[in-house]
């Protein structure tokens, strides 16, 4: 009998399990950079101040860069 490398037991392969929790972190960084931004816009709007675009601008870019990482690592895997 001959057993494939990563796979447990017969019927559980370690490669599709570690590529789905690497998702599953990806959504959620995806997750909370969203709700970062809805604070930092939500932050903006109570509190105005001269930097205001300079942080909402680096929570957009905070939010597209996680979409993007989904999208890279979802083509690589």
């Amino acid at each position: 009998m001959m057993v494939e490398p990563g796979v447990i037991l017969g019927f559980f392969n370690l490669n599709d399990f570690l590529k789905g929790v690497i998702l599953l972190i990806l959504v959620f960084y995806a997750i909370f950079a969203f709700v970062v931004v809805r604070q930092v816009d939500l932050m903006s709007k109570t509190l105005i101040t001269p930097v205001s675009p300079l942080v909402k601008a680096i929570g957009l870019f905070n939010f597209g860069f996680s979409l993007g990482l989904i999208v890279l690592v979802v083509g690589i895997l």
